[in-house]
């Protein structure tokens, strides 16, 4: 069982409900918990809700850091579905590189080179790179 923590956030009403009654939950380590979040982050990034969106994938983030090791395949997606988050919303592709290379480093040591996710990973960074470099 992990300890409960909390976060601090002004975001809107309906967010405010939603991550209170996270909090009032105790987190254990169910991967279909942080799938059942990251869906919902994609369907506010597929509305175009990146006010909810954002802060939501951060708190996943670092929920899922907490529960879970550092090299766990659930951080790389959850790196990944913020990086595509900062450059859809905000245009960052500094930030979002910074992301895919973290989570490329988690694909690389548990999945290792021959993975097809591995290409997913350097086919991000190579075009977020791309992008920074002209911005």
């Amino acid at each position: 069982m992990f300890t409960r923590f909390t976060f601090v956030f002004f975001l809107p009403f309906h967010l405010n409900h939603f991550f209170t009654t996270i909090e009032k939950q105790t987190y254990q380590k169910k991967p279909k918990d942080i799938i059942s979040r990251n869906n919902k982050i994609a369907s506010y990034q597929l509305k175009g809700e990146h006010t909810f969106a954002l802060p939501l994938s951060r708190l996943v983030l670092e929920t899922t850091e907490h529960l879970l090791s550092k090299n766990h395949l659930d951080i790389a997606i959850c790196l990944n579905n913020l990086a595509s988050l900062y450059i859809s919303s905000q245009n960052n592709y500094v930030s979002a590189r910074l992301l895919y290379k973290r989570a490329l480093k988690i694909r690389k040591r548990t999945l290792g080179i021959e993975s097809p996710y591995i290409a997913q990973s350097l086919r991000n960074l190579a075009k977020t790179s791309l992008h920074a470099k002209i911005s």
